[in-house]
């Protein structure tokens, strides 16, 4: 069971909020059709940026400690994208958008009403744990092409969140160099392929998520093809096909 507790990165103000509003809207490309009821939805509707908004009071002993507190809180704020919480066992990404105050009358200054507002470039909520699996694909799984040194396997991941997640597969070249690497959702359809040659020892970074390729640090995408890999909400199998090596498989659920 979760617990309530209001943070952005180490600013814990869950003494002084008083409401949360949390707006997550979708983008609907609608257009009108003349001589048509209703309308045409012209592309599949996409997650808008998230937007939250915070309010609360903080009280001080004096005007001159009130201001620092708001000051520091302003400050903390202002430091980029972190993880905003509401509940201890999930975050979003978020970035300040606004905050604003206002001293509250009959205070003598000491007591200040505050908004704070976030947008998140990334709608979806996340919890802490990062799933982590190694698979190692060796010459006793299926044989494909045995004179050219390929074989096969699968396995089943779990995504345990409530919305769809890319993967972020490592690669290494842990028996000698690896000549061919294809990754495949077998649940989606979608695979992708790498034919460059990962050099002994080295390792092939696809970046499903961020949609990047890079081989031993370098961006490889002439090598590249097919698609950036996600699995669904529950059980999804995977196969991965290709020269002997070690594949180390990982994502973060989330959630709507």
């Amino acid at each position: 069971m979760s617990s309530i507790i209001i943070k952005f990165d180490t600013l814990d103000i869950s003494e002084v909020v008083e409401s949360l509003q949390d707006q997550m809207d979708f983008r609907i490309n609608m257009q009108l059709v003349p001589k048509r009821h209703g309308g045409l939805l012209s592309e599949v509707p996409v997650a808008a940026p998230r937007r939250i908004k915070i309010t609360g009071r903080i009280s001080e002993v004096s005007h001159d400690v009130l201001r620092n507190t708001v000051r520091g809180v302003n400050q903390k704020l202002s430091e980029g994208r972190k993880k905003l919480r509401w509940h201890d066992d999930r975050y979003v990404n978020a970035i300040k958008e606004q905050f604003g105050y206002s001293y509250v009358p009959g205070s003598a200054m000491r007591s200040a009403d505050f908004t704070m507002a976030f947008i998140c470039d990334d709608p979806f909520e996340y919890t802490d744990a990062t799933f982590t699996s190694t698979e190692t694909l060796t010459a006793a799984d299926t044989a494909v092409d045995v004179t050219n040194n390929i074989y096969k396997k699968s396995f089943v991941y779990n995504n345990t969140g409530t919305a769809f997640n890319f993967l972020k597969v490592t690669v290494t070249a842990s028996n000698g160099p690896i000549t061919k690497v294809i990754v495949r959702n077998q649940t989606t359809s979608r695979l992708e392929t790498y034919t460059g040659t990962i050099a002994s020892t080295k390792s092939l970074v696809m970046d499903n998520g961020n949609f990047s390729i890079k081989n031993d640090g370098t961006e490889d995408y002439v090598n590249w093809s097919g698609s950036f890999i996600w699995i669904n909400a529950s059980n999804n199998t995977i196969e991965i096909e290709g020269t002997p090596g070690t594949y180390l498989f990982e994502f973060s659920p989330r959630y709507w």
